[in-house]
C-alpha cells in the first residue's frame, strides 16, 4: 500500500512496509492558512482570488501593482492597513491562489510556468513588505513558505525560523518549517519543530497527523501510533488519522483493530482517493478481493487518474482472466 506524506503541501513519500507499501495522509488542512497569520490591524482573511491560476497570471493578476487593486480593494479594511499589511495581504492571496492549484495537481509534476511566475511575485512582495517593516511576522512566514515551494530550502528555514522564533504560538509556523526540514532530509529537525506545533496549539489534529507519520516513516511505530490516537483525540473524524493509524495497527499484525480503523476512515471522508485506496490494498492482504475491488473502484471515482488504483484494480481483474491489466494501462493512459 502507498501513503501520502504530508499530503497538503508536500509531495508523496513511499516508504517500504513488511513488502508492502501505505500511503501516509497527513491532515487535510490547506497549508496556504500559514500566509493569512494576521497582525492585530489586518483582516482574518484575505478575499478569494480567481480560481484559474493560468488565466490569472495571463490577466496580470500577479503583478503586484494590478494585483494590489484586485485582492486589497476588495476587503474592507485594507485601506487602514500600513503598506506593509496591505502587501502582505495580497501574498496572501496569492498563495491561497497558488494551494487551490497545488491541490489539484498531479504528485511529481513540473510546475508549470505560471505557477512558477506567481510563487516569484509573492517573494517579491513580501521581500518588498519586510523591507517597509522587518518586523513583520505574517510577510515573512509567507516568504519563508514561499521560497520553500521553490526550492531554496536554505533560505526557507532561515525564514520560517525567525518567523516562529518571533511568533512561538503559532503551530502553522512551526509545521511548515517541519515540512521543509522533512523534504531535506533533517528528520531530527522535522520532528522538533512538528512536536514545538502540538505544543504550541495540542488541539491541531494536523499537527499530531503530521508527527505520527513522520515517526512511523522512522520506524517508531509506537509513537506513531501515540501520535495518531492524539489527532484523533482531538478530532474523531479526521480520516487521515484514523487511516494512518491503521496502517500502523496493521504492520503489527492487529488485523481486526486495522480494518476498523480503515473502515472508520472511509465513513470520515468516502471521497478520499488515497483512503479508498488503502482500504482496498488491505481489503486484498486479508483476502476479500471483492471488497478490495470496490474500495479500488471509489479510489478510481475520487482521483480518476489514480496509477496505483488502476494498477490493483487490473491486477485484480487479470487474476479473473478478465485481461484487467491491460484495461487499467489503457485507462491510465486516457486519463494522464
Amino acid at each position: 500500500m502507498e501513503k501520502q506524506v504530508l499530503r497538503d503541501f508536500t509531495s508523496e513519500q513511499r516508504i517500504s512496509f513488511q513488502c508492502r507499501t501505505h500511503t501516509h495522509i497527513k491532515q487535510s488542512v490547506v497549508r496556504v492558512t500559514m500566509a493569512t497569520t494576521t497582525t492585530a490591524a489586518e483582516p482574518t482573511a484575505p478575499p478569494a482570488p480567481p480560481a484559474d491560476i493560468t488565466g490569472a497570471c495571463a490577466a496580470g493578476v500577479v503583478s503586484s501593482s494590478a494585483g494590489a487593486a484586485v485582492v486589497v480593494s476588495s476587503a474592507g479594511a485594507a485601506g487602514a492597513l500600513p503598506e506593509a499589511g496591505r502587501l502582505h495581504l495580497l501574498a496572501s492571496g496569492l498563495i491561497e491562489l497558488y494551494g487551490r492549484w497545488k491541490k489539484g495537481a498531479r504528485d511529481g509534476a513540473p510546475s508549470p510556468p505560471a505557477v512558477l511566475k506567481l510563487l516569484h511575485e509573492v517573494e517579491c512582495i513580501c521581500r518588498e513588505a519586510l523591507a517597509l517593516d522587518a518586523g513583520h511576522v505574517a510577510a515573512r512566514h509567507a516568504l519563508g513558505y514561499a521560497l520553500g515551494e521553490r526550492g531554496d530550502t536554505d533560505g526557507a528555514v532561515a525564514e520560517l525560523r525567525a518567523a516562529a522564533a518571533a511568533d512561538p504560538q503559532n503551530a502553522q509556523m512551526h509545521t511548515d518549517l517541519a515540512a521543509v526540514l522533512n523534504g531535506r532530509g533533517d528528520i531530527a529537525g522535522a520532528g522538533a519543530a512538528y512536536r514545538a506545533a502540538t505544543v504550541a496549539d495540542p488541539q491541531s489534529a494536523s499537527a499530531h497527523c503530521s508527527l505520527g507519520a513522520l515517526l512511523e516513516e522512522c520506524g517508531n511505530s509506537a509513537g506513531a501510533e501515540a501520535a495518531y490516537r492524539a489527532a484523533l483525540a482531538v478530532d474523531p473524524g479526521s480520516a487521515p488519522a484514523h487511516s494512518n493509524l491503521a496502517g500502523v495497527l496493521m504492520g503489527r499484525g492487529d488485523m481486526a483493530g486495522a480494518e476498523v480503523a480503515y473502515r472508520a476512515a472511509v465513513a470520515a471522508d468516502a471521497q478520499d482517493a488515497p483512503v479508498q485506496f488503502n482500504l482496498g490494498n488491505f481489503l486484498k492482504t486479508i483476502g476479500d478481493k471483492a471488497g478490495a475491488a470496490a474500495a479500488y473502484r471509489a479510489a478510481l471515482a475520487a482521483d480518476a487518474q489514480s496509477a496505483a488504483a488502476h494498477k490493483e484494480m487490473g491486477c485484480l481483474l487479470e487474476a479473473r482472466g478478465e485481461h484487467g491489466w491491460r484495461c487499467a494501462a489503457e485507462a491510465m493512459t486516457d486519463d494522464t
